[in-house]
C-alpha cells in the first residue's frame, strides 16, 4: 500500500517542510561541490577580468606586495608559495585552470569519475591563490577552499565510516562560522544597537548610499535587524538537535542573510561559498531520515573539552608560579621595578640611567632590544614590572606618575648620574604627569610615539577606534577569565626572546591579571585623555620620537607630537622620525631601536653639557 500524502498543496508543503527527508551522501556531496564551483568560478572570472586589464593589474601587484610583507615571518614553505604564485602569468594560469575545473564540476554528472578529483584540485588552487588575493574576499575564499577539497576527498572515499567524519566536520565548521561571529558581535556595544550596521553602510568599500539613507530615518528597524542577526548567528548550533522545520528555517535565514549582504555590500561570492556547507548541515541533522550517528561529534567534543581543560590548567599553574615570582620581587629595594629581569641595584652607574614607562599593557620583556642597545652606550634601563592591584580608573595614570616620581627620587639618592625618563605610547603621558604634577627629579625626557592628553577629542581617527578597542578589551578579558588565555596568539616581538624569557612573557601576556590591568589602563586613558588645550611646556630637555607611518595614517598626530616637544622658554627640538615602522613595531625594529638609542645618547650629551655649564657659571 502506498503512503498517503496530504491532499492540499499547502498541507503537502507543510508536511515536506516539517518531516525528515531521505538524503544520501552522494547527493549531498554533489550539491555542495556545485555550489562551491560557482563561488570559485566567480572568483576566477573576476580575477581574469582584472588580469587582462592592464590598468587594473597594478592593484593585484599591490596585493601581492602586501601579502609578501604579511608573510615575512611565516614558514619558509609559505613564503616560497607566495612568491611563486605572485607573478601575473602564474596567477593567470592558476585562475584559468580553476575556472575550467569549476566548469567541469558544474557540467559533469554526479557519477563522473573525475568529479571528486576536480573538486579537490580546485580547492588546492584556491588555497594557493589565497595569500596573494585575499583582500576583501578572504572569508569566502577560505570556505570555498575548505569545502571543495574536503568534499572532493569525501566523495572519493568509498567507506561510510571514513566519509561520515568529513561530512560532520564540514557541518560543524559551518555552525562555528556563524556562532563565533555572532558571539564576537555580541561582545561589542555597536551590534547591540544600530551603530554597526549604519557604520558599515556608510563606508566606501562595503557601503550603500541608498541603504544608508534609509537607515538614517529608520533607526528602530536597523536595531531590529541587528538583533535578528545576533540571534540567528548565536543560535545556529541548535540545528544539530532541533526538529527538521527548525533546521530548514535556520538555513533559509542563512540564505537570506548572505543574499542581503550580496545586494547591499557587494559580497556576492559569500552566498554560494557558504551555501556549499548547508547540505552537510541537512545531512547530519534531524532533517535527514538517514542521519549518521553522532559518534564523531561526541568524540570531538570530549577531546576538545579535555584539551581546553589541560591547557587551561597549565596556564593557571604557570600564572601561580609567575605570581609567586612577582611576590618575591616585592621584597626588593624598588618593588614593582626591574632591570633585565632582576631587581634594581642602587649603585653608581657608568653614564646614566633610563627609566622606561611602557604603553598600554607593555610588558617588561618588550624593552629587551632597547635595553641591549642602550647598554652598548653605558646606559642602564629600568622598567616597570606591572604587578599589584589596579586603582580607580580616573586616578590610575596619576598613581603611576606618583610611583614613577618616587622611583626617580629613590634612584637619585644612590646615584648622582643623570636620569632620563623614556615614555612609550601611553607611558609618555605618565612621564609627563610625573614631571609636571609630581616633581620627578629627572634630567631629561624622551617621548616615544607619545600619547597626547587631548588626542581622544582632537583626533577623529583615534575616536573612530574607541569602540573596536573597547570590544577587544572585553573579549580578551572574558577569554582569559574563563581560562582560554592559551588560545591568544603570541605577538611577534616574543620571538626575539630567549626560551626562558619567552615562556615567562607568554604566561604573563595570557594571564587574566594582565588583561585586567590593561582594561584598567584603557578605562583611565578614556577618562583623562580629553583635554582640549595644549599641555604645559616641559621644564626638562625633551625629545619626541615619532613613527612616520603612524603619522601618515593620522596627520593630526604630528601637530600633537610637536606640542609635546615644546619646552619652557619656547625652545623645541624637531621631531625625530622613525621611517618605515608603525606604532606597534617601534620596540622591535632594529633600525628604529638604533635611532632611539642614538637619540637617547644625544639627550644625555645635552644633559651633561647643561650640567657642565651650570657648574662653570656657579
Amino acid at each position: 500500500m502506498k503512503p498517503r500524502h496530504p491532499s492540499s498543496p499547502i498541507r503537502w508543503l507543510v508536511h515536506r517542510f516539517t518531516s525528515p527527508a531521505h538524503l544520501d551522501a552522494e547527493r549531498v556531496i554533489s550539491a555542495s561541490q556545485r555550489c562551491s564551483a560557482v563561488a570559485s568560478l566567480m572568483a576566477s572570472l573576476e580575477a581574469l577580468s582584472v588580469l587582462i586589464d592592464s590598468g587594473k593589474r597594478s592593484r593585484l601587484r599591490m596585493e601581492w606586495e602586501h601579502s609578501q610583507h604579511s608573510y615575512d615571518r611565516a614558514p619558509r614553505a609559505v613564503q616560497l608559495a607566495v612568491r611563486a604564485t605572485g607573478p601575473t602569468p602564474v596567477r593567470t594560469s592558476l585562475h584559468a585552470a580553476r575556472a575550467l575545473l569549476s566548469l567541469y564540476v558544474l557540467a559533469a554528472p554526479s557519477t563522473a569519475p573525475c568529479r571528486n578529483i576536480a573538486s579537490a584540485a580546485s580547492g588546492l588552487i584556491t588555497g594557493l591563490l589565497y595569500p596573494v588575493s585575499r583582500l576583501g574576499s578572504d572569508g569566502a575564499d577560505q570556505v570555498t577552499a575548505m569545502s571543495q577539497f574536503t568534499a572532493g576527498v569525501a566523495g572519493a572515499c568509498g567507506s561510510e565510516r571514513t566519509r561520515a567524519p568529513l561530512l560532520w566536520a564540514l557541518a560543524m565548521q559551518n555552525a562555528m562560522s556563524y556562532s563565533v561571529a555572532g558571539f564576537a558581535k555580541l561582545a561589542g556595544p555597536d551590534w547591540r544597537s544600530e551603530e554597526a550596521l549604519s557604520g558599515i553602510m556608510r563606508t566606501h568599500t562595503y557601503g550603500s548610499p541608498l541603504v544608508w539613507s534609509w537607515m538614517r530615518t529608520h533607526p528602530f528597524a536597523v536595531r531590529a535587524v541587528s538583533t535578528a542577526v545576533l540571534l540567528f548567528e548565536c543560535a545556529f548550533p541548535i540545528v544539530f538537535v532541533a526538529a527538521p522545520w527548525v533546521v530548514r528555517t535556520m538555513l533559509l535565514c542563512a540564505i537570506g542573510f548572505h543574499a542581503a549582504n550580496a545586494a547591499a555590500m557587494g559580497l556576492g561570492r559569500f552566498l554560494p561559498s557558504f551555501l556549499s556547507l548547508h547540505p552537510f548541515v541537512l545531512y547530519v541533522s534531524h532533517a535527514n531520515a538517514r542521519r549518521p550517528g553522532p559518534t564523531f561529534p561526541c568524540i570531538v567534543i570530549v577531546l576538545t573539552a579535555a584539551t581546553v581543560g589541560a591547557f587551561a590548567f597549565g596556564q593557571r599553574r604557570a600564572e601561580v608560579d609567575l605570581q609567586r615570582a612577582n611576590e618575591r620581587r616585592q621584597d626588593l629595594v624598588l618593588p614593582g621595578w626591574c632591570e633585565g629581569g632582576e631587581g634594581v641595584h642602587l649603585r653608581q652607574s657608568s653614564r646614566g640611567i633610563v627609566i622606561f614607562e611602557g604603553g598600554l599593557g607593555t610588558l617588561e620583556q618588550e624593552a629587551s632590544v632597547v635595553r641591549s642597545e642602550l647598554a652598548r652606550g653605558g646606559l642602564r634601563l629600568v622598567t616597570r614590572c606591572r604587578i599589584g592591584a589596579e586603582s580607580e580608573p580616573r586616578s590610575l595614570l596619576d598613581v603611576r606618575a606618583a610611583e614613577l616620581a618616587d622611583v626617580v627620587r629613590s634612584i637619585r639618592s644612590h646615584d648622582e648620574g643623570p636620569i632620563v625618563l623614556l615614555g612609550y605610547s601611553l607611558g609618555a603621558e605618565v612621564v609627563r604627569r610625573a614631571v609636571a604634577h609630581h616633581g620627578a627629579p629627572a634630567d631629561g625626557v624622551l617621548l616615544l610615539d607619545p600619547t597626547h592628553p587631548g588626542e581622544m577629542v582632537r583626533s577623529s581617527k583615534k575616536r573612530a577606534t574607541l569602540a573596536s578597542i573597547d570590544c577587544a578589551m572585553q573579549l580578551f578579558g572574558v577569554a582569559t577569565a574563563v581560562g582560554l588565555g592559551f588560545l591568544i596568539e603570541a605577538p611577534m616581538w616574543m620571538k626575539r626572546l630567549s626560551s626562558d624569557e619567552r615562556r615567562a612573557a607568554l604566561v604573563q601576556y595570557r594571564s587574566s591579571g594582565h588583561w585586567r590591568r590593561v582594561r584598567a589602563e584603557w578605562r583611565a586613558a578614556r577618562e583623562v585623555l580629553i583635554e582640549t588645550g595644549s599641555p604645559s611646556p616641559s621644564r626638562l630637555p625633551t625629545r619626541v620620537v615619532s613613527a612616520r607611518r603612524s603619522l601618515r595614517e593620522d596627520p593630526v598626530q604630528e601637530s600633537l607630537h610637536e606640542e609635546l616637544a615644546q619646552m619652557v622658554g619656547g625652545a623645541r627640538r624637531p621631531l625625530v622620525m622613525l621611517e618605515r615602522v608603525r606604532h606597534d613595531e617601534i620596540l622591535g625594529d632594529a633600525g628604529a631601536v638604533s635611532t632611539i638609542a642614538r637619540t637617547t645618547c644625544d639627550l644625555f650629551d645635552e644633559v651633561d653639557r647643561s650640567c657642565s655649564g651650570g657648574r662653570e657659571s656657579s
